[in-house]
């Protein structure tokens, strides 16, 4: 009866490892737990990744282009609290050139796959760490699957809000926590609450979708337990709303 299970355990194991990078990308949002499954002896994060890299920088252009630049660099500016307010115009000048926006559409994707290289190596150490078996190609693999399902439906939705929206409903310092706000942070005013609103920021359902995946992920690519995997999650989670805060305590501005 054991020997039965066991070769249950590995044809179901051999067939997950079938699953093709492109049915991982579907399957993450039906069946996370076996897509995970699928990747445990084949990592992989390579078209995720570059989906989220591609889906970002369109939306980031778009964004921009309806807005105009101009306007999100005064925003950003006049909510800068360590630059004088005689400087806040000069800089506005000299930084809403066309090659400043440029820089910045090259900067967000190169920003994203350093994050990607971080998360995975932070997955890793900490996977083994709580005793699992974690590698670093795993670990980039669960921290972007774990980012892909939640970006996707976010920007999906972001897209609808900024083609439906008329320009001068949006507010251009806020655009860069995104349009759509699945939090309570969208029932005060941030700019007169910011650590509050950075607290209840934090309390996001993609970001919760997000870290729902990740503790999944984790326990299946790194033979962790249940709650040595939302430990992680957990822990990892705290110390990011931690930094946030203290950057809204220090700026003024909501993070």
């Amino acid at each position: 009866m054991e020997e039965e299970n066991n070769f249950e355990e590995i044809n179901e194991i051999e067939e997950t490892a079938k699953v093709s990078e492109v049915g991982t990308l579907v399957g993450i949002f039906i069946e996370p737990g076996k897509t995970f499954q699928s990747m445990i002896k084949n990592p992989k994060f390579l078209i995720a990744g570059v989906l989220i890299l591609l889906f970002v920088s369109v939306f980031q252009v778009a964004l921009t282009k309806k807005i105009g630049f101009k306007n999100i660099v005064k925003a950003e500016m006049s909510a800068n609290p360590f630059i004088q307010e005689e400087q806040k115009k000069e800089m506005t000048e000299q930084q809403s050139t066309p090659v400043f926006e440029y820089v910045r559409y090259g900067v967000i994707p190169i920003v994203i796959a350093i994050s990607f290289l971080i998360g995975g190596l932070i997955y890793w150490l900490a996977g083994n760490a709580m005793g699992g078996s974690m590698t670093f190609m795993r670990g980039i693999s669960v921290w972007v699957y774990a980012s892909f399902a939640p970006a996707v439906i976010s920007l999906v939705a972001n897209f609808l809000v900024l083609f439906l929206k008329n320009v001068e409903d949006i507010d251009p310092s806020s655009v860069q926590k995104g349009l759509i706000q699945a939090n309570p942070s969208a029932f005060i005013d941030g700019k007169s609450m910011p650590v509050l609103g950075t607290l209840l920021g934090s309390i996001d359902l993609f970001q919760i979708w997000g870290l729902v995946l990740a503790a999944i992920g984790l326990k299946v690519m790194g033979s962790l337990s249940t709650v040595s995997a939302w430990s992680i999650v957990i822990i990892l989670a705290l110390v990011g709303i931690c930094f946030k805060v203290v950057g809204a305590l220090l700026s003024g501005v909501q993070n």
